[in-house]
């Protein structure tokens, strides 16, 4: 029984032995920028002319400083603010996208879940612990879904074909929402833009679904698993807002079939 998670993010964590990099989000209009080169200011840079115009580390060019980051300077040369600039003390800082940059709004967070419904997972108990995993992992996306109510949550449970949920759907009480089978899995598609739903709004829907995985595929005879498609349609309703996509898989996986 092999148990694979799949996460696609930017950057891995951080070892226990460095500090997190500083997130500069107080520059409204982004940070200040060589004129010549484009490299962003930072803890190299020199200023001069009491804080008017700033050197760039790179090219040697004079760029004037914008009114609302102008700072005089102490007797040292330094900026009396320099305290509070952070993107000036250390030599890695993440900078908060400024509206400029945007090629379109930004786009909420959302997380897929893929779970294999293969006889082997329901046999093995994969299955049952599959689901308590992400029933545990919702919890703690509770904080983050308060902070951002348009969090999106993702279900795909997958065999030799793969099915999606309809999350938005309000149930009755011994009612299911719709599934929707996808049976090509050499050119998988997500069938509706339903299985992905606000985590605040639509709870009970998607921990109702989670819940009955275990007895919906307790007599499973299929013994396969897609995993490769299950992991490449996961993405495609999270392209313009995905996190990451979590995959529970009973079987070992070829890596050349992903």
């Amino acid at each position: 029984m092999t148990n694979c998670m799949f996460k696609r993010q930017p950057l891995t964590q951080l070892p226990l032995t460095e500090s997190v990099v500083p997130y500069i989000t107080d520059l409204t209009s982004g940070p200040p920028r060589c004129r010549r080169c484009r490299a962003y200011v930072n803890c190299h840079v020199q200023f001069v002319d009491g804080g008017r115009h700033w050197n760039c580390n790179l090219c040697g060019m004079t760029n004037a400083v914008e009114g609302e980051y102008f700072s005089t300077l102490d007797h040292t040369g330094q900026r009396r603010d320099i305290r509070d600039r952070r993107e000036l003390r250390y030599g890695s800082v993440d900078f908060a996208a400024s509206p400029e940059y945007y090629n379109r709004p930004a786009m909420h967070p959302a997380y897929m879940f893929a779970i294999d419904i293969s006889s082997e997972a329901a046999q093995s108990g994969l299955l049952q612990a599959s689901v308590d995993a992400v029933l545990s992992a919702l919890e703690g996306l509770d904080d983050m879904a308060q902070r951002n109510n348009l969090l999106q949550v993702g279900l795909l449970t997958f065999d030799t074909h793969l099915q999606f949920y309809n999350l938005h759907k309000e149930c009755e009480e011994d009612e299911l929402p719709g599934v929707y089978v996808v049976p090509d899995i050499d050119d998988p598609f997500v069938p509706t833009p339903h299985c992905m739903a606000p985590l605040l709004l639509h709870r009970a829907t998607i921990e109702k679904v989670l819940r009955a995985l275990p007895e919906m595929y307790a007599d499973a005879h299929v013994g396969e698993a897609a995993v490769g498609a299950a992991l490449q349609v996961s993405f495609s309703p999270c392209d313009a807002v995905c996190d990451a996509v979590l995959q529970c898989v009973s079987q070992c996986v070829c890596w050349r079939c992903l």
